[in-house]
């Protein structure tokens, strides 16, 4: 942090200026919801989504630059949201994030968060899935629509893609990420080749994270796990899959577990966790 961070709420007249690193493209309030685009000196460095309920200020999503990060710029705006919630006498301020990510877990902790685990991520062994030919039979039936893996997007499919990505709250900036599949990660189209859904999946060790999934009203959903589950038995013929790696889901979206569950035979296990981050005002 070589210049003083200012914290702005996002609005239609500066949405512009932040949009390249914005997770939730709207930039206005709705409802209850805040959106903050955080500048150190005249760069823009980050942005946030925070939730007001009540008692509560809820941070939705907390996202710096990453040649901008270990500067201080995520705590200036943690000492902002101190001052606005004392304000508002607001008691509490949480934030919620995967088991996975260590920087952030490391982050809440050193500014006094409370951490606890609030709900499951699922999983099952990668070499139990190739060999599930319930699932193959079940994802193979004749769909309509295709299914392109991230790397194989024409440009006018990426674009479209990062714009759908906003829509779910993620910004380009994830495709950078150095643990980021695009092999496995995939969008599918219907036969109009419009984008209807997609999957982010990531790399961790031995195991497979998927993080993301979800489209307009469950289309491709299994157009894309048959993308995942094919790649996953090209592996196995190679060689590629360990023995003691997983496919982990992260999510509490009940209906994207019962859709794994079922396409996956059952063969799920409660393997991890989120973490929920509390601190008093």
């Amino acid at each position: 942090m070589s210049e003083p961070v200012t914290i702005v709420p996002i609005t239609g007249e500066n949405i512009n200026y932040f949009r390249a690193i914005l997770f939730d493209p709207r930039g206005e309030v709705q409802g209850k919801r805040m959106y903050f685009g955080i500048i150190d000196g005249d760069t823009p460095a980050g942005t946030a989504v925070v939730d007001d309920d009540g008692d509560i200020l809820s941070i939705e999503s907390l996202y710096i630059l990453p040649d901008l990060r270990r500067q201080g710029i995520a705590g200036a705006f943690l000492r902002f949201l101190y001052d606005l919630g004392k304000e508002g006498k607001r008691l509490f301020l949480t934030a919620e994030f995967a088991d996975r990510q260590e920087d952030l877990k490391e982050f809440f902790l050193n500014a006094g968060f409370f951490l606890t685990a609030v709900s499951d991520t699922y999983s099952f062994y990668q070499r139990n899935a190739v060999k599930n030919e319930k699932a193959f039979k079940h994802v193979s039936k004749p769909y309509e629509g295709r299914c392109v893996p991230v790397q194989s997007l024409s440009a006018v499919e990426a674009e479209e893609f990062i714009t759908f990505l906003s829509d779910f709250g993620y910004s380009a900036a994830v495709l950078k990420q150095p643990d980021f599949s695009k092999v496995l990660s995939c969008c599918s189209f219907d036969k109009s080749n419009n984008l209807m859904s997609f999957m982010l999946c990531f790399t961790c060790g031995d195991d497979i994270v998927v993080e993301m999934l979800a489209g307009k009203q469950n289309f491709g959903t299994i157009l894309t796990f048959r993308h995942l589950l094919t790649e996953l038995r090209k592996r196995d013929e190679k060689g590629k899959i360990p023995e003691n790696g997983k496919v982990i889901f992260q999510g509490e979206n009940d209906s994207v577990i019962r859709s794994v569950e079922e396409l996956l035979g059952g063969n799920l296990e409660a393997t991890g966790f989120f973490i929920h981050a509390v601190r008093e005002i």
